[in-house]
């Protein structure tokens, strides 16, 4: 009895004991039967799993993270960046209007090719008005040419003719005067007979006669050979009078080259009226319509020259100490996504953003995140470019800088 009533009270002293006795053989036997099922090995496996999976994701992600501070720590990085190449305005040298262009927007052109015309009608007619005036004088030379030869050999001819005409006149002159001496030395001596009285007065009077017939003939040769004489010296000016026509003929060429120059001018002008690609490039835009008028100074087109690409990153002015001429840079594009290109720094800026006009600088001051002055560093491409790598597109450069 005693002991039933010991039992008694001990349930009843303690009966958060008995419950909980209760509970655990509850659970007990609800685990002895998941057990028993095969349930309970499973759920502990899919936890471990569980807990496994997350311990690995966050040691990964602070790997990630740890990796990406390094990565900083050791780069200077600027999103501000933005591919450069040499983009040039083509104008002209005439004011008119463009007529025609012969490239489109986008499109490859080599050196030399023609890009535009501009309106050349007066040109050309000037041009055919000097071609005219060429004509003209070449043909007015050449006739000039054969005249001037034409009048030289008939006048070498009559000089010629004059000096034989002068030499026998000369001849004559020399023969008749001898004849006058001899019929003067004969008359003298017929004289000097008459006084002796050996003669008679009719033989005086036919010396007389023949002296005096002798005379007028060597008078008469002797107009001739001045006569022969003088058209002999009028031959010879008439030769040198070839000289002045010589000297036309040397106006004549002159003119004739001046008139060439000028159709080299108008020609010039024609070809400038053409406005040919100054290298091989591309075509961005055209500035000017067809019709429109063009100005002398004023951009045509823009093109964009050769394939030399390079990149413009604008670095913070508290991290440009950490970096130098010749330091490795990577390079990447959201237009090239996953593709990395190698390049090195060629030159870095003496002037930040502030010092530059606006125009020059790839994100305005107003609209920057932050106000600190950036510095432009030039980086140039070691890896081949693609061609679809344009000027202006964005990029992030990251360059291995010095450690602090």
């Amino acid at each position: 009895m005693k002991f039933s009533d010991n039992t008694q009270n001990k349930n009843t002293l303690n009966p958060t004991i008995a419950i909980n006795a209760q509970v655990s053989s509850g659970v007990h036997s609800s685990t002895d039967t998941e057990i028993n099922e095969g349930k309970a090995p499973e759920r502990l496996y899919h936890r471990r799993i569980t807990k496994i999976i997350a311990i690995g994701l966050v040691l990964s992600l602070l790997m990630i993270i740890g990796s990406w501070m390094q990565y900083q720590s050791r780069h200077v990085i600027s999103s501000n960046a933005v591919v450069r190449g040499q983009i040039t305005e083509v104008g002209t040298r005439f004011n008119g209007m463009l007529a025609a262009t012969e490239a489109g927007e986008g499109e490859r052109v080599k050196a030399g090719q023609i890009l535009a015309r501009l309106a050349n009608q007066h040109i050309n007619a000037e041009i055919q008005e000097i071609e005219a005036q060429i004509e003209a004088l070449e043909r007015e030379i050449k006739l000039e040419h054969s005249t001037i030869e034409y009048e030289r050999l008939k006048r070498k001819t009559q000089l010629a003719e004059a000096n034989a005409k002068a030499a026998a006149a000369h001849a004559e002159s020399v023969a008749a005067k001898s004849r006058a001496d001899e019929a003067h030395a004969f008359y003298k001596a017929r004289q000097n007979l008459l006084e002796q009285q050996l003669i008679s007065r009719d033989l005086m009077r036919q010396a007389e006669a023949e002296f005096r017939t002798a005379s007028a003939m060597a008078n008469a040769v002797q107009a001739n050979k001045a006569a022969a004489d003088s058209a002999h010296r009028n031959a010879l000016l008439e030769l040198d009078s070839l000289a002045l026509r010589v000297q036309h003929l040397e106006v004549l060429d002159a003119n004739l080259q001046a008139t060439r120059a000028q159709l080299k001018r108008a020609q010039a002008d024609l070809e400038g009226t053409l406005i040919r690609a100054p290298s091989d490039g591309t075509v961005i835009r055209w500035l000017i319509k067809t019709g429109g008028s063009v100005r002398v100074g004023k951009p045509v087109v823009l093109m964009s020259m050769g394939d030399d690409i390079w990149i413009e990153a604008w670095v913070d002015e508290n991290q440009i100490n950490r970096i130098d001429v010749g330091y490795q840079a990577t390079v990447t594009l959201p237009s090239h996504s996953g593709q990395e290109l190698k390049g090195v720094v060629k030159a870095i800026g003496v002037a930040t953003d502030y010092e530059q006009p606006v125009e020059a600088v790839p994100q305005p001051r107003a609209t920057r995140m932050r106000g600190a002055p950036v510095i432009s560093v030039l980086i140039q491409l070691q890896d081949v470019p693609p061609s679809s790598l344009l000027p202006g597109l964005s990029a992030t450069v990251a360059i291995l800088g010095k450690d602090d």
